[in-house]
């Protein structure tokens, strides 16, 4: 009976272990540390798969869009060849990486590949990432 008991206690406590506290879900100071690792891996990803070959992350003109100051900030685009301003956020970014054709910022050529092979993980570390280097602008700006 008693060993019954254990395996319930310990079947709780590492769903609890690993659903609630795993890092950046509840724990103030583990989604800081999260938030890090993220930011880190984000810009590893970004040069590991090519992505700082058209875009830089220093504010300077590429062949595409500058990574710098782009999250939160509003851009032009080409949607279906009709012209729209919108706001880069999270649904934006993952948008452009999944499907790089839905809307062209203006100005650039439509000459981003298909990454078809890019996880969730990676998508909202570059996010992290963008947010990270998007705050730096702003904190310039202000």
């Amino acid at each position: 009976m008693y060993i019954i008991y254990l395996i319930i206690i310990l079947f709780n406590f590492f769903q609890y272990n690993t659903e609630q506290h795993k890092p950046g879900y509840n724990d103030q100071y583990s989604k800081l540390e999260f938030n890090y690792l993220n930011r880190n891996q984000g810009y590893h990803i970004l040069e590991n798969r090519s992505c700082i070959a058209c875009h830089s992350t220093n504010g300077s003109n590429g062949k595409g869009p500058t990574f710098k100051g782009l999250y939160g900030s509003k851009v032009k685009v080409l949607t279906h060849s009709k012209e729209r301003e919108i706001k880069v956020d999270e649904k934006y970014i993952i948008q452009s990486i999944r499907d790089p054709r839905a809307d062209i910022v203006e100005g650039y050529e439509d000459i981003m590949p298909v990454i078809e092979d890019i996880s969730d993980k990676e998508i909202y570390a570059i996010i992290d990432y963008l947010k990270l280097i998007g705050k730096e602008n702003q904190w310039k700006k202000n």
